[in-house]
């Protein structure tokens, strides 16, 4: 029963393996394999909560178990839990110095409690027991461009998409480092095959929209920017972007209303904010307006942009002397 739980994980079959998985621990309750992969089924389909009893369990009975560990690890900063996954992959790596997907994942999880010189070293010890780990150099990519070290970056994502062309993200992941680093036409050349290779990559359609709109091309960038928000209707960020767009195709009442949604999403947005002050004045709405831009200003004093449109709109109404402070 075990070996065909497994083949049904193997296939992506989740729920029959999870199916045959409790029966078979309804008859052996101890039976440390079935809770391991009892508990990777249901990790695998998302839920975290109920797969972390199945690991503690098979943890308790077999605690030298690296897999064990790291497969609990993965659940653990599923659910947010980072500093507890990152003891157990210390302890996984102790068990097993050898175990790449370990080293791997210690990576992301060091970067997210704030050490990124401690992920970058876990990523290349992952490197170095795989060389020709795609997902490695991506994840060691990445941890670059949040840094700022945009040529390392670079680097990385290219040598992920050596190895695998088909990488959407990586592509996604390429365009923006590119985008960056003022390499724009290259950037246009990675979100168009990101989006080839995956339609359903919610933040490749919006990087490669913003990307567009941002070069002119308000059309091209609309639809995109719709499908994207139609993936990921949560996003703020898409939101406003679209937001953008329909202002520069005077669709300002559209336009008021993405910026409104992304603020209900995320109330200290500013750049939604800023946004809105400009949909708003220009449906003639010069009051919100006004407050719109006075509200960015409290929160970032130094937002040039709010500045700038508070002087502009304050001008046109007559309010000289308040308008020159905000030049």
């Amino acid at each position: 029963m075990l070996a065909r739980a497994l083949a049904l994980f193997q296939a992506g079959r989740m729920v029959e393996a999870e199916g045959l998985l409790r029966q078979l621990l309804a008859a052996e309750p101890g039976k440390v394999e079935a809770l391991e992969l009892l508990g990777a089924a249901l990790s695998t389909q998302g839920r975290l909560e109920e797969a972390l009893p199945w690991f503690d369990r098979a943890r308790e009975l077999k605690p030298a178990s690296p897999s064990i560990r790291h497969n609990r690890a993965q659940a653990l900063f599923g659910l947010g839990r980072a500093a507890e996954a990152r003891d157990e992959l210390a302890k996984a790596v102790e068990l097993k110095p050898d175990l790449q997907p370990a080293w791997n994942l210690l990576g992301g999880v060091l970067a997210a409690l704030g050490d990124p010189a401690g992920g970058e070293r876990a990523y290349r010890r992952a490197l170095q027991l795989r060389p020709g780990h795609a997902e490695a150099h991506y994840n060691l990519g990445h941890l670059f461009q949040e840094n700022g070290r945009g040529d390392e970056a670079i680097a990385c994502y290219r040598k992920a998409l050596q190895l695998r062309p088909d990488f959407a993200a990586a592509h996604n992941n390429i365009a923006n480092a590119l985008k960056q680093a003022g390499r724009v036409d290259d950037a246009l050349g990675h979100y168009a095959e990101a989006i080839r290779l995956d339609p359903l990559l919610a933040d490749a359609l919006s990087n490669y929209g913003t990307a567009l709109r941002e070069r002119g091309r308000v059309d091209d960038a609309i639809p995109l920017l719709e499908r994207a928000l139609q993936l990921k209707p949560q996003s703020e960020a898409v939101h406003t972007n679209l937001g953008v767009a329909y202002f520069e195709r005077n669709r300002h009442r559209e336009a008021a209303e993405r910026h409104r949604i992304a603020l209900q999403l995320r109330p200290d947005f500013p750049e939604a904010r800023n946004n809105l002050g400009n949909a708003l004045a220009a449906l003639g709405e010069e009051e919100e307006a006004i407050a719109c831009y006075r509200d960015v200003i409290a929160q970032l004093p130094g937002h040039a942009d709010a500045h700038s449109n508070l002087g502009l709109l304050l001008q046109e109404r007559g309010e000289v002397d308040e308008a020159m402070r905000n030049y």
